[in-house]
């Protein structure tokens, strides 16, 4: 299975959308549904993938 390569532009444009996402969840998890901390776990998680795939890192631990 080969990685998904994705453009630079691509990623920031992932990572900036995901985390507005997130930052406009903040106030609809004042009062907690089942559904909004689901959302919001998913987009953390999302935000930690898509942090963990950054192309630096991955450009850097190809180096080493």
């Amino acid at each position: 299975m080969s990685p998904i390569k994705i453009s630079r532009a691509g990623y920031v444009l992932a990572l900036s959308f995901t985390a507005t996402a997130l930052v406009l969840n903040i106030p609809a998890a004042m009062e907690p549904t089942w559904e909004k901390l689901i959302q919001i776990f998913l987009l953390g998680s999302v935000l930690l993938i898509l942090g963990l795939a950054s192309p630096a890192l991955t450009s850097r631990r190809k180096t080493r």
